[in-house]
């Protein structure tokens, strides 16, 4: 097979033929006609880049990825040869899906018959022509950004009107010169939040907000999206996890992800927490939202890091659930370690981490406490006590699936 027809997936890095990508994308990664549509540009440059084009010329044999590149290339380069054709700008709003097609000039492409002898004539001329249409459609009517500056450009032939040379960044400046920015309220963050809030907007997705104090202190925001809710709804009940992250804004706050696994095992977010503490109190107020727009609300496990605030935020809430609390072993290793560093001596430091990783993949609850036990007699054995007593503290008793 030649290298030159085959293609990585850029979200599984898989390779594959062009013509297998696309159904690939549309069907393992559930794109949209629009992702596609980008990935079939990007590959249509790259191999246009490597002059290895599938579109020929027909004057110069020049290979071009796409009828537009060939287009471009008759009228720079034939255009005394009368292969600079006429460009226009139509669009059709078919109340179809959005998409794309090429439509070929009917005397280009190669005359293909059945007949055992010549009856007619073919008008086929040359394999390709630089006459095409490009169509676009639309569902809801609406038109891309480069259609617009097109269509604002060829209305204005005289080309003396400022508005014929309008790009992309002009529009960007508008917007927030006057500010039209979706979302945006007030030119304080807070105050804009505290605005979008009030409008109580279905679709907003802010569930509860609380601005922070003089001192700074106190911020919270829930936000559940309507499409969230729905995953909650679907997949909840397979399980959750939950845990947070900072340096997401330029404020000081953390964020913390509820997600659920759909049915290919992939994270989808359920909902956002930002909190200014992500205290136990802070995690109450996100299952208190969870519980009025969803009282069922009962996944079959909850998987945090070492973080204590999680579960108890959640037990809080649904005192009777029968939900499992189950650890991250990536983040409790990341503690351990740490801890380690603090704590233990840099001659047996390597040998506790190994015992330690290796309690982490066992799956079965009375070995794992047996192992357990022997790393905290090995510990005080060797007079590291608070070590030992760390380690106590955060598993001992307490029945963890691994």
């Amino acid at each position: 097979m030649n290298p030159s027809k085959l293609h990585s997936c850029p979200l599984c890095q898989k390779v594959m033929l062009k013509k297998n990508l696309y159904t690939h994308l549309r069907v393992i990664h559930k794109s949209s006609p629009e992702e596609v549509l980008h990935v079939q540009e990007q590959i249509a440059k790259d191999v246009e880049a490597k002059g290895e084009g599938t579109v020929i010329c027909p004057i110069c044999n020049v290979r071009c990825a796409i009828f537009e590149s060939l287009a471009k290339h008759c009228e720079e380069a034939h255009s005394e040869d009368g292969a600079e054709g006429l460009r226009k700008t139509t669009t059709l709003d078919l109340g179809l899906l959005t998409a794309r097609k090429n439509i070929r000039c009917n005397r280009a492409g190669v005359y293909k018959t059945k007949a055992t002898q010549r009856a007619a004539v073919s008008k086929k001329d040359v394999q390709y022509c630089s006459c095409f249409v490009t169509v676009q459609f639309y569902k809801d009517g609406k038109h891309s950004l480069d259609y617009v500056i097109k269509r604002v450009r060829n209305e204005d032939s005289s080309k003396l009107s400022r508005v014929c040379y309008i790009v992309k960044q002009d529009l960007r400046n508008i917007i927030a010169q006057y500010n039209m920015m979706p979302g945006w309220r007030h030119e304080d963050d807070v105050t804009s939040t505290q605005i979008r809030y009030d409008e109580k907007k279905h679709d907003d997705g802010i569930r509860a907000f609380e601005p922070p104090d003089q001192n700074g202190r106190g911020f919270l925001m829930v936000i559940i999206t309507p499409l969230m809710l729905g995953w909650l709804r679907q997949f909840s009940s397979k399980g959750v996890t939950l845990g947070d992250t900072f340096h997401t804004t330029r404020y000081n706050v953390r964020l913390a992800t509820l997600m659920v696994p759909d049915d290919k095992d992939r994270g989808l977010p359920g909902a956002f927490l930002l909190s200014g503490s992500m205290t136990t109190d802070d995690v109450r107020r996100l299952f208190v939202e969870i519980r009025s727009l969803m009282p069922e609300f009962s996944p079959r496990t909850l998987v945090t890091d070492e973080a204590p605030c999680f579960f108890k935020g959640f037990r809080a809430v649904f005192p009777d659930s029968a939900t499992r609390l189950h650890y991250c072993t990536y983040h409790v290793r990341q503690a351990w370690e740490r801890k380690t560093k603090e704590l233990v001596e840099v001659s047996i430091r390597p040998t506790v981490n190994s015992a330690l990783h290796g309690i982490l993949k066992e799956t079965q609850l009375a070995e794992f406490q047996r192992r357990f036990a022997e790393i905290l007699v090995y510990l005080r054995a060797k007079k590291l006590g608070p070590m030992a007593d760390y380690l106590k503290k955060k598993l001992s008793g307490i029945a963890v699936a691994l």
